[in-house]
């Protein structure tokens, strides 16, 4: 099925390959009794892993509202057959004189008569029609490819939010199994009397906190899963997690380069094609103002001379009381009103792209942020502590405040990422294209 020209580049939204994977949380060097163990399973590829190439091919050949859109099209392509039809001509019989009194009692003296009457449409009728009907059928046809890019874009971010979710997870679990570590060292150097007794229930507090948001991040992972299947409609994921690498640029072609691509969103070409289909339903009207005569012909059996003989008339409607001025007028005032809607959908998505593209810049730059100043600051504090705490300088609580800041750090790098993701692929939802487009060979910077 014709599909507009950007979206085989917006199956390509947001694949990740711009920067290496999110970086965690570092581990001190030297610090052995703080490690934290393998990598978590977000870096591994596994077999059961889902990417985004193939979420959004399983959306795409199985998603109901991207069926429903498509029987939409079939409709409208049987409609435009049905439209260039002629009317079906007429069989008409008759008997006339019979079961009277008389010399007319029975048939003996009756007529029969059979014939055809078939209707020529003239005025364009049946040209007129076929053009409602293309337009109908491109309405359609733009409708299906706005659903597919609703598609894109929404299983683009439910992969992206199912994505986090399991960063998070993975940032819970390690920082489970450092709690679980902290506390285990606490507890040995607790009885070799070189700290106090209440650092350890510290200690065993800050381990059941952690496990009570590994056990959220688990359930926060379940249903990002189960919210990105919908979108296939398979009510239980098939998968164990999603793999792929975030992408991330600071510079993006300018407004006044993306928003020419609004005219070639299937919203705006939706609000031209409306203009089109009034325009050719006022010629239509105009078309059938022109009365469309009815040719009859047949034979007649005179039953009483035994004779039979040819009949032919014709028949056309006179325009004395409806002479379609009223549904002219109608049809050109429609005219007016999906104009100035066509302009209002321009000028509405253009808002929208203006406000998004805003948005994007900023999310860029939060990450940005992030990446080059908060991250590291929090992994050199944290790096620090850790190695104060072994030589006696800092106290536990210390410790815990630090790592704490570093996860949360990174689960802040995550949501900024994110929040970048999103706005990213709205933007590219408007335009109908990747950003990527706007470089030279597509690289990200």
């Amino acid at each position: 099925m014709k599909t507009l020209n950007g979206v085989a580049v917006v199956l390509g939204l947001l694949a990740f390959a711009a920067i290496a994977p999110l970086p965690l949380v570092a581990q001190p060097a030297g610090a052995e009794t703080y490690a934290l163990g393998p990598a978590p399973p977000s870096t591994l590829v596994r077999a059961d892993t889902l990417t985004l190439a193939q979420a959004l091919e399983r959306a795409l050949a199985s998603n109901p509202d991207l069926h429903a859109a498509q029987w939409r099209v079939e409709a409208y392509k049987a409609d435009q057959r049905q439209a260039g039809r002629w009317p079906n001509p007429e069989l008409e019989a008759e008997i006339d004189e019979f079961g009277g009194r008389d010399a007319l009692t029975g048939t003996q003296s009756a007529e029969l008569g059979v014939g055809l009457n078939q209707t020529f449409p003239l005025g364009g009728d049946l040209a007129a029609r076929r053009r409602v009907a293309a337009e109908e059928k491109r309405l359609a046809q733009q409708r299906y490819d706005a659903v597919q890019l609703d598609v894109v874009q929404a299983v683009t971010k439910a992969f992206g939010t199912t994505l986090a979710a399991q960063y998070e997870r993975d940032l819970a679990a390690r920082q489970w199994a450092l709690a679980q570590q902290f506390a285990s060292t606490v507890a040995d150097r607790v009885e070799a009397g070189k700290v106090s007794p209440l650092e350890a229930t510290r200690a065993a507090i800050d381990r059941s906190t952690a496990r009570v948001a590994l056990e959220q991040a688990e359930r926060s992972f379940r249903i990002a899963r189960a919210q990105l299947s919908r979108w296939w409609g398979d009510r239980t994921p098939d998968f164990a997690g999603v793999t792929g690498d975030w992408m991330h640029r600071d510079e993006f072609p300018p407004l006044e380069v993306l928003a020419p691509h609004l005219l070639e969103t299937p919203e705006v070409l939706h609000a031209r094609t409306e203009v089109a289909l009034h325009q050719a339903k006022h010629r239509l009207i105009e078309a059938e103002r022109i009365p469309d005569p009815t040719l009859q012909m047949g034979v007649r059996r005179f039953r009483e001379l035994g004779e039979t003989a040819f009949q032919a008339g014709v028949s056309f409607p006179l325009p004395l009381f409806d002479r379609q001025r009223d549904a002219r007028d109608a049809a050109t005032a429609r005219i007016q009103m999906v104009e100035s809607e066509a302009e209002a959908v321009y000028l509405a998505t253009y808002a929208q792209l203006t406000a998004q593209y805003e948005a994007l810049q900023a999310a860029a730059f939060e990450v940005r942020i992030l990446a080059t100043d908060v991250l590291p600051a929090a992994e050199e504090v944290y790096e620090a502590t850790v190695v104060g705490y072994r030589e006696g300088k800092f106290d536990l609580l210390t410790l815990i405040d630090a790592q704490r800041t570093l996860f949360d750090a990174s689960r802040q790098q995550v949501a900024a990422l994110l929040i970048y993701y999103h706005r990213r692929a709205e933007v590219e939802r408007l335009i109908g294209r990747s950003l990527d487009a706007g470089y030279p060979n597509g690289t990200s910077q």
